[in-house]
Order: C-alpha cells, then sequence, then structure tokens
C-alpha cells in the first residue's frame, strides 16, 4: 500500500484537475453581459406593456382643483352663432378644451375629444366648449379663424367653436387657479357651480378616458343629490 505523502507520487494531478476547471473568465464575462441585457430589455418590455397610471399631478389632482372659476363669457368663432355666458352653464358639467391649430399635441387630442362629446350627446347636462386659441397676441383673429377652419375641414367635422379675446378667461383661469404651468392644450373640467374639478395641461395619449370617467361619476353624483329625499 503506497503512503499518500509520498513525494513519488503526488495526491492529484493536472489530469485529475483538468474536468474541474472552470471557464476561462472572457467567456463568463460574455455570458453575464448577455443575461444582463437579457434581463434588461425584458424590464423595459414590462414597463411597456404596464397601462400609464393616474398621473397624481394633474387630472382630479391637479393644484387648481376646488378652485372656484367666475365664468368669463366666451363669442362665437366658428360653426356657431351663439355666445357662451354664466347662464347657459350653471347646473352644467363643463369641459372647456383651450387649443389651436398650429399646437401638434392640440391636433392630437382635439379628435378624441370629439369622440368624447359624442358620448356624451344624449346627455343635456355636459357640454364641451372648444376654444381656439391664436398662437401669439398679435395674431390677427381672421387668420386663427382661417387656420381654424382650414384644420377642421381636413377632419371633416364641424363643432361650434367659441374664441377667448384678449385671452380674458385664459388670464382669469391662471390668475384665480395660479396655474403658473399653462400651456397648449389645457383642459378644464367644471362643476355645476363652477368648480373646477380636473385640469389637464398638454395631451398624454389615453388620457380622455380619464377624464370621461370623472365626468361620469359627476354626473352620477348629481343624480344621487337629485334623489335624495329632502
Amino acid at each position: 500500500m503506497s503512503d499518500p505523502a509520498d513525494p513519488a507520487k503526488p495526491a492529484f494531478s493536472m489530469s485529475d484537475e483538468r474536468p474541474f476547471e472552470s471557464e476561462p473568465a472572457p467567456r463568463r464575462r460574455s455570458r453575464v453581459w448577455l443575461l444582463l441585457l437579457v434581463l434588461v430589455g425584458l424590464v423595459v418590455a414590462y414597463l411597456q406593456w404596464l397601462p400609464r397610471g393616474e398621473d397624481r399631478t394633474r387630472g382630479r389632482f391637479h393644484s387648481a382643483v376646488g378652485v372656484t372659476l367666475p365664468w368669463t363669457e366666451l363669442p362665437p368663432l366658428l360653426y356657431t352663432d351663439s355666445p357662451v355666458a354664466a347662464a347657459d352653464v350653471a347646473g352644467q358639467i363643463t369641459l372647456v378644451n383651450f387649443w389651436g391649430p398650429w399646437c401638434p399635441p392640440c391636433r392630437e387630442e382635439f379628435p378624441k375629444l370629439m369622440t368624447l362629446r359624442e358620448g356624451f350627446a344624449r346627455e343635456p347636462r355636459f357640454r364641451l366648449l372648444s376654444v381656439a386659441c391664436a398662437a401669439s397676441a398679435d395674431e390677427p383673429e381672421a387668420a386663427l379663424l382661417d387656420d381654424t377652419k382650414a384644420y377642421l375641414e381636413w377632419l371633416k367635422q364641424k363643432p361650434p367653436i367659441h374664441g377667448d379675446p384678449n385671452a380674458a378667461f385664459r388670464r382669469e383661469l391662471i390668475m384665480r387657479a395660479k396655474m403658473e404651468d399653462f400651456a397648449y392644450p389645457t383642459t378644464v373640467l367644471l362643476d355645476g357651480s363652477g368648480v373646477i374639478r380636473g385640469v389637464w395641461v398638454g395631451y398624454y395619449e389615453g388620457e380622455e378616458a380619464q377624464i370621461r370617467q370623472i365626468i361620469s361619476n359627476l354626473l352620477e353624483s348629481a343624480d344621487s343629490t337629485q334623489d335624495a329625499p329632502p
């Protein structure tokens, strides 16, 4: 029986060690990077798949919600002859959309709001007011009228469009609600008492579903109030 400590015969040899050799370091690193890339790709795909949550700085969470907004009369601009005075919106849930035909996000949002408007067409307590705004204060109203008409003809729609001369309504909104973030488009939802119930500055795809839900909730709330016993 040989002695394991015999220097003539080592306890293990290179031939014994070779099957247990690990992969060369460069090959291990390449596999690690590949796994990391796959993991990052899966995370990105998952985040893109997730529905966009409700932003808690806009809509019903906007800082202007709860502010009472005195009504500023809106004169007719296109496809209507009737101005909209305070008496016309009293008791109504009113969605006011400030937009411009020169504004790409406005043009993207506008058809979605028209679809929303059609969805509430049989609801007399709701109205959507589309207020076309110029790109600059010195732009003539005639130019705004022509550009708005051209866009709506391209869209093949003729909704009533109102104006806001001298930005009177916008100034009142910005002052009362302290809206430093006003931009185009800006959409404001008012309840029947003129209290702001939602504000959306800019446009995010799919957000019109959120607006529709808030309108429906306000209408249901109004129904509950009317049905309540005295």
